[in-house]
């Protein structure tokens, strides 16, 4: 394939001469690279006859380097391009394990002192207090199903007192609360999945106690162990729009775990309330036959 290199001459000089500043000659070569134009290189002159075919020859190799240049250029820019751009994913790839390191560590830790324990009051509370070590919640609220009614009822609170120095210092959260904590773990119970409130003054399906408590986020997920539900666990902050995914999956991870803690802590407590209840009736007994 030919490309055009030409030499142009203005020949009527008289209507050249009239218009001063204009050119008389003109030298143009392509620049190619890889059988395509990517653009030409030309010079003009004022004079008539100002080039030949040597000037034609020269300009073709200034061309030619300027094309190897220009596209070694190209070259490095994107070169370098994709070098910071995978630097940049390494980058965000060594964060995003440094984090699920660092949340696997956590849960660990949770999971670990949250067994530890078969006193219900204990487990509930230190899954409150570390949860709000773990995604910084200010306020939370265990609710568990009753057995006379199997309707949610409140078992345990962390941050409603602002004196409250450690869990189970914490009063008992106000009856709007309350009352909010009974709605959102009956819509989690209901719907079977978790439940995410960016702001809860927006949501009108809770009542007026958030405006009084002055709450604006919420986060509920039920304590489940496999097919089975015992209540449901939520946590609050003051900021809108403060729980995200990553938080939801902490939640959801520790409450699993949290659900087994708490329903062998129920077992035992039922198990040790029926063990002194046979004892205070052998006691009886005994006391009566003398």
């Amino acid at each position: 394939m030919r490309f055009a290199q030409f030499i142009l001459t203005l020949h009527n000089r008289e209507t050249a001469e009239q218009e001063p500043g204009t050119p008389h000659s003109l030298l143009a070569v392509p620049m190619i690279s890889a059988g395509k134009v990517i653009g030409s290189l030309s010079v003009q002159s004022f004079q008539f006859d100002a080039y030949t075919e040597n000037d034609q020859q020269i300009l073709s190799t200034l061309a030619n380097q300027t094309t190897v240049a220009l596209l070694n250029a190209r070259l490095f820019a994107e070169t370098q391009k994709l070098a910071s751009t995978l630097e940049q994913r390494v980058d965000e790839r060594t964060a995003q394990l440094e984090h699920e390191q660092n949340n696997a560590e956590t849960l660990l830790r949770i999971l670990t002192e949250v067994s530890s324990s078969l006193d219900l009051e204990h487990a509930m509370n230190r899954t409150l207090a570390l949860l709000n070590d773990t995604i910084g919640t200010e306020q939370g609220m265990i609710m568990l199903l009753q057995a006379e009614n199997n309707q949610p009822g409140y078992r345990a609170s962390y941050g409603f007192s602002p004196g409250a120095e450690k869990p189970g210092d914490a009063d008992t959260p106000s009856q709007e609360i309350l009352e909010l904590g009974e709605n959102l773990s009956t819509w989690v119970i209901k719907n079977h999945k978790p439940l995410i409130i960016h702001d809860l003054r927006r949501d009108t399906r809770w009542g007026a106690a958030t405006a009084s408590a002055n709450l604006r986020s919420a986060l509920a997920v039920a304590l489940s162990n496999k097919d089975t539900t015992s209540g449901v666990i939520m946590v609050f902050h003051h900021t809108a729009n403060y729980f995200n995914n990553d938080a939801l999956e902490m939640v959801k991870a520790i409450s699993s775990q949290a659900a087994i803690a708490i329903n062998n802590a129920q077992i035992y407590e039922n198990t040790r309330d029926q063990a002194n209840h046979l004892a205070a009736s052998a006691q009886q007994q005994a006391e009566t036959s003398q």
